[in-house]
């Protein structure tokens, strides 16, 4: 049994975000056969221990290296998740790891591999770190460039599960009719995640072809965009077709999946999205930005439609063309089902947390 210390500034189901979801799971799951306290402003349901952390979101990270230093000594190592943020945030803990030989894991998500402006302290944080995990294929080669140390890729998967309520029923539930053709969304609504262009793909349409096909464009999820999505969906006349359901907790999202007939991810960047394998674990045929991240998951017209990046006109094409080739949809379907089990386990993905921890 190890003495694990997560700082985990917030977790789901408080905050949906992928990190915040994936660390929720990670710590709940590390906890069963090791000593886990976790130091966050929200708390979950979960036997590890929990500490409430009381600073403002720009010294977070520094009053979390003070609770190291003070209050969980004897926690053997720290696992920190790492973000695009200010270099003072982490300088703390390899200063911890050279003073005293505290050990810590960093787990990076993303951030949109922005440039360090003050590269020093970065280079001094990632030096010190007893292990590095990076959550893509293009973080792992972006951060070994940078730092000159191995970077492990660990995909961040959550133990997906399906419904077993049948589509109809639920259509019902959701008052969604059995010949609307449902377009998904779920993220955060934030300019990184892109929701607009959905909205202006949509446009693209006339209304009879909208009418005639019965298409829906659901948004599962809430951010500081929701508003100007809401305006712009009413001024363009699209208001009906389109609806804004919030934040969906774990256990109804599967609900969302199973009534979907096409899945939308629309991102500039990502990292490895939770919310894009679980849509190919719900065998959804995918249509997908042509962005970093997004495409060390799919292959074009094989597990799933790359559109060029935020070109409306070239998404609702894609859309177009998934509604008027069932046969196609088909095969992205199948493929992206395929791939996902071939490629992704969450009982591999804890199997190797603990392999890395039993190293240390």
């Amino acid at each position: 049994m190890r003495s694990l210390f997560f700082i985990a500034p917030y977790l789901y189901p408080h905050v949906i975000g992928g990190m915040e979801v994936f660390n929720s799971y990670l710590i709940d799951n590390l906890s069963k056969e090791n000593d886990v306290s976790y130091l966050s402003k929200t708390k979950i349901n979960s036997s590890a221990k929990y500490k409430r952390l009381y600073a403002p979101p720009k010294l977070i990270y520094i009053v979390a290296a003070l609770y190291v230093l003070f209050r969980f000594w004897k926690k053997e190592i720290v696992i920190l998740s790492f973000m695009r943020s200010y270099w003072y945030f982490w300088i703390l803990y390899p200063m911890l790891n050279l003073l005293f030989g505290k050990q810590y894991i960093v787990i990076i998500h993303g951030g949109g591999l922005a440039k360090w402006n003050f590269k020093l302290p970065y280079e001094f944080f990632f030096k010190r770190a007893a292990k590095i995990i990076g959550v893509s294929k293009r973080i792992c080669e972006e951060y070994s460039l940078r730092t000159g140390k191995e970077i492990i890729l660990i995909p961040p998967l959550i133990p997906f599960e399906s419904t077993e309520y049948d589509e109809r029923i639920l259509r019902e539930k959701n008052e969604i009719n059995t010949n609307e053709k449902v377009i998904l969304f779920v993220g955060s609504l934030k300019p990184l995640k892109n929701p607009m262009i959905l909205i202006k793909a949509l446009a693209e349409f006339d209304i009879p072809y909208i009418e005639k096909n019965g298409i829906k464009l659901i948004f599962a999820g809430d951010g500081n965009l929701r508003t100007v999505l809401y305006k712009e969906c009413t001024l363009l006349g699209l208001k009906k077709y389109i609806r804004f359901v919030g934040f969906i907790k774990r256990e109804k999202i599967t609900e969302l999946y199973k009534i979907a007939n096409i899945f939308v991810i629309p991102s500039l960047y990502e990292g490895t999205p939770i919310v894009l394998l679980e849509a190919m674990f719900n065998k959804l045929p995918i249509i997908a930005a042509n962005s970093p991240g997004i495409t060390d998951l799919i292959i074009d017209e094989f597990n799933g439609l790359l559109f060029k990046n935020n070109e409306s006109k070239d998404l609702a094409m894609k859309i177009e063309a998934l509604i008027a080739n069932p046969s196609l949809a088909q095969k992205l379907s199948v493929n992206s089902f395929h791939s996902f089990c071939t490629n992704y386990s969450y009982d591999i993905l804890i199997r190797q947390y603990k392999g890395l921890l039993d190293l240390l």
